[in-house]
């Protein structure tokens, strides 16, 4: 969007005025120069109030006080701001109007206007009112207008935000002008589960869900689940938000007792100690290597293979001593079965050639073998028994020495770590000897304590995370077979599948996309914040958006450092640059179909800034001066007629028009071209 022109009409302190903006592709900044007073915030208001009808005065009324005193009973006078734009290669014409008039009761709207038309040919066609606001959004919506119609008080807003530590303006700054905003509509158009809003927004598996749960036979049950589910998403939540300060609060408290520890050791005079120190750490990383070692080698694969012959041995003894199975051993011949027996019974012929008959005594005693050999007897089957005994037996002999003795190395192990640990702690105890090696000592005192007290905290809120994992999870168990009890709803069940296979899959895109952003933006503010402020400093942006300021120095290298205003300010317009030119880079990269509305994040935006530079030594000023107008494609500011000299000085030719307001009286400004 570029800003060719605004007309004004009795808004506060000017009755008649028209500005022409610069839209030169080189020379793209507007300067307008007025005193304290004289109007300048009032034009800069003008433009939230055309666009969203919203201003942000102390003073609520609007109608420029010079004409409300000459107003007579019964007259009708107009209040209006109109903007002349470009948006996606058309012109515009936006207009926003009041109508007051004069009654014996004082001032009364009598109604107000809003109009958006597009020109063509020179011709205007007035948008239909359900086309207006949409346009609007799709222009530059409200929720980030912030970000590029600003002054001091809402730098000093952003800067309080960005001390505070809260990150939702800059993300959804981020989403909406790079084209992230879409895929999260999406999204939640596609599923508001985890969405923390009450009510939930509609969204395609919830309608689906609902027509499931109507034709099914226990609706009831199924709000109940749905609710159950519900807050324990929001408890979820709370513990994610928990773990993340106690997370960064365990990672600060031991970065600064790691750096208290290279400070005690790099200002002890027996750098010998410092030596021996990390000697014995090795050590004890190797003794604890070992010992994993051994308790696998040594306990427990020989454990896994032998203990079956060790613990089964006593019961192989107690089988050996059955008498009657003993003497059966010795009643058989080895592998003689009874078929055979049978065979040489009916023939009466023995495999030696003897032959005998029935009731002979070596018939007798051929019948009685019968006995003896399976299956009426186990004799056999008791030889190999025994065979398999003695070779277990020899197989585990000596066993449990071996175990015993592999057990006793371990402890042995664990002993040389314990006393390693003791003689790390003594050569700890023993290695500064002068004030600041103690001043750190006490700071690694006091917070070793703090830092198990995080650490604890970490495990309690993960086991209540695991939990409530657990409990969801037992719950949608329960919800997807309620759901699916009745067979008239397959069809929708299906069209339910597919909702949240298709939401799963743009949450994924969403995450990749979302975190390469985030780097690519973090990249850039660097970049642009290092030709605004010079100093050795590093903007970090964490997952949330969150934006923390680092110094690059080695020894505070991490640590979030205070920021002065001129830094707050220089980080937001180096934020807010790296926002445009990424929205910028993105929409090069993007082919346009000519036939379709474009994109959000395919436009460029304009920068009006009021008094932005009251912060910076001249420096810094010309720092900004130079970078901003390379970044967005117009820049519209507003500075005080003693800073004129700047302007020249700094924006040289990149200045395309230049304006100065006089203040004819405190009822009424003037603008003059220069």
């Amino acid at each position: 969007m570029l800003i060719k022109n605004i007309k004004i009409h009795n808004f506060r302190n000017f009755q008649d005025v028209s500005i022409d903006f610069s839209t030169h592709e080189f020379k793209n900044v507007t300067v307008i120069m007025g005193d304290n007073g004289s109007g300048k915030t009032t034009l800069a208001q003008a433009f939230q109030w055309v666009l969203y009808n919203e201003t942000h005065f102390k003073k609520k009324g609007l109608l420029n006080a010079k004409v409300l005193d000459n107003l007579v009973e019964g007259q009708t006078v107009q209040m209006s701001v109109i903007l002349d734009i470009t948006y996606n290669n058309r012109d515009y014409i936006i207009k926003r109007a009041e109508y007051y008039r004069k009654h014996k009761q004082g001032l009364a709207t009598e109604k107000a206007e809003f109009l958006i038309g597009e020109v063509i040919n020179g011709n205007i066609n007035y948008l239909p009112d359900h086309k207006k606001n949409y346009l609007i959004r799709r222009i530059l919506p409200q929720d980030l207008s912030r970000f590029f119609f600003f002054d001091g008080e809402t730098m000093d807003d952003m800067a309080a935000e960005l001390d505070a530590g809260r990150s939702d303006e800059f993300k959804r700054a981020v989403e909406g002008i790079v084209g992230l905003k879409a895929t999260q509509n999406a999204i939640q158009h596609l599923d508001a589960s985890n969405v923390d809003v009450t009510p939930k927004p509609i969204n395609v598996v919830s309608e689906y869900e609902k027509r499931i749960s109507k034709n099914s036979k226990s609706l009831r049950e199924l709000s109940a689940l749905n609710s159950s589910i519900e807050n324990k998403e929001k408890e979820k939540r709370k513990l994610l938000e928990q773990l993340d300060i106690i997370n960064r609060n365990y990672d600060i408290t031991e970065k600064e007792i790691e750096s208290n520890r290279e400070i005690i050791i790099r200002e002890t005079p027996e750098y010998e100690k410092k030596s021996e120190y990390n000697r014995v750490q090795r050590q004890i990383e190797q003794l604890e290597i070992d010992k994993v070692r051994r308790v696998k080698d040594a306990l427990i694969k020989p454990f896994q293979k032998d203990c079956y012959g060790f613990f089964a041995t006593p019961l192989f003894d107690e089988v050996g001593k059955i008498k009657e199975i003993n003497e059966g051993v010795h009643k058989i011949v080895p592998k003689l079965t009874k078929p055979t027996l049978s065979y040489i019974l009916e023939n009466k012929e023995c495999i030696c050639g003897t032959k005998f008959e029935t009731g002979d005594p070596i018939f007798i005693h051929l019948t009685d073998l019968l006995n003896y050999v399976p299956p009426k007897t186990l004799g056999q089957l008791l030889e190999d028994y025994n065979k398999q005994h003695k070779i277990l037996k020899d197989k585990t002999d000596g066993f449990w020495d071996i175990f015993l003795e592999a057990v006793r190395n371990v402890r042995n192990t664990d002993a040389q770590i314990e006393g390693k640990k003791d003689e790390l702690n003594d050569l700890f105890n023993s290695i500064s000897n002068n004030n600041i090696g103690e001043v750190a000592r006490k700071k690694v005192e006091e917070l070793e304590p703090e830092l198990k007290k995080l650490h604890s905290q970490q495990i309690k809120i993960q086991a209540d995370l695991n939990n409530i994992d657990r409990e969801m999870d037992s719950l949608k168990q329960k919800k997807s077979k309620f759901i699916n009890v009745d067979a008239g709803v397959s069809y929708e069940q299906l069209l339910l599948a597919y909702a949240k296979k298709l939401a799963q899959i743009l949450k994924e895109d969403y995450k990749k996309k979302e975190n390469q952003t985030r780097i690519n933006l973090q990249i850039r503010i660097n970049e642009i914040f290092s030709d605004l402020y010079d100093g050795n400093i590093k903007i970090c942006i964490d997952e949330k958006y969150r934006i923390f300021v680092n110094s690059v120095d080695e020894l505070l290298y991490g640590s979030d450092i205070e920021k002065n205003t001129a830094q707050k300010y220089a980080i937001i317009f180096a934020f807010i640059s790296a926002v445009i030119d990424l929205s910028k880079r993105k929409s090069k990269d993007m082919v346009i179909d000519e036939s379709e509305e474009n994109d959000l994040e395919s436009e460029g935006y304009p920068l009006v800034m009021d008094a932005p530079l009251s912060a910076f030594d001249k420096t810094r000023i010309l720092n900004i001066c130079d970078a901003l107008p390379r970044i967005a494609d117009q820049v519209i500011i507003f500075i005080k007629d003693t800073d004129g000299e700047i302007a020249e000085q700094y924006l040289g030719d990149k200045v395309g028009k230049k304006y100065l307001i006089n203040k004819d009286s405190n009822l009424n400004s003037t603008i003059d071209k220069r």
